[in-house]
């Protein structure tokens, strides 16, 4: 027997690519089965009556980290329509360390596009981020994903997300609040275990795992760059959207 119960029924006896219509309705003096070439594809079908676009979702899990753009599992084929974006947020992204996200899609050239505006996740619960306000460009984004002229439209678009780590500067003679992030030590980060006003000079160097004491205030080293991240935010992310090619085998 099959490790897969149902590999008899789903492997190789249908292949098509979308977008796939569903309705009840597929004949009839309205149903005038007219293909029209959608960025090349012709995919596109007019006068198809009762029918609407199947609906896809991907879903990920995102953490609140140092890098800029961080990838995520999700990849949209080409030409896909997002529908919309839903965030579960299940530990709140920390205020000090960069509580927003935003939303971008990889471009052909290495290059990001946003696709939606900072959104603060700073409590628990649902967010549903929109396109940027009065953004033109990014409302058609949401159409095509690949309407960028850098996105070529047979190339699948790789999703990614800014929750990247505000900080400043350590400073002197300053009153820093618990968890607060500095940079010292040629760019090396700390966080405050112990709310207290800073040293006049000099601050938390080097990158042991002890804690360093600064005047009143008391600092841990910590790489930002891996899942070292203290307070960092957790996530559910979710992209509703309609295929743009679509391939079934079953």
């Amino acid at each position: 027997m099959a490790v897969n119960p149902h590999a008899e029924t789903y492997q190789g006896k249908t292949q098509f690519s979308g977008p796939v219509k569903a309705g009840t309705r597929w004949n009839g003096p309205n149903a005038d089965y007219q293909q029209e070439a959608v960025l090349g594809n012709p995919i596109a079908v007019k006068k198809l009556a009762n029918a609407g676009y199947v609906a896809c979702s991907q879903s990920c899990a995102v953490e609140q980290h140092g890098s800029i753009t961080s990838a995520t599992d999700i990849v949209l084929p080409a030409g896909s329509m997002v529908l919309s974006i839903q965030i579960i947020v299940t530990a709140l992204f920390n205020a000090v360390d960069h509580n927003d996200l935003k939303i971008y899609f990889a471009k052909d050239d290495g290059g990001v596009l946003a696709l939606t505006d900072f959104l603060n996740l700073g409590a628990i619960g649902v967010y549903n981020p929109t396109d940027i306000a009065d953004s033109s460009a990014t409302a058609k984004n949401w159409i095509n994903i690949s309407e960028d002229a850098d996105v070529s439209d047979n190339t699948s678009v790789d999703i990614l997300v800014d929750s990247g780590a505000s900080s400043s500067a350590w400073a002197a003679s300053h009153d820093y609040l618990l968890n607060e992030i500095v940079t010292n030590d040629s760019g090396k980060y700390y966080y405050c275990s112990q709310a207290g006003e800073s040293a006049g000079s000099g601050g938390p160097t080097g990158s042991g795992a002890g804690e360093i004491t600064d005047n009143a205030a008391k600092w841990f080293y910590f790489d930002h760059t891996t899942a070292d991240r203290r307070n960092a935010g957790r996530a559910i992310l979710t992209i509703n959207y309609v295929p743009g090619l679509f391939t079934v085998i079953g």
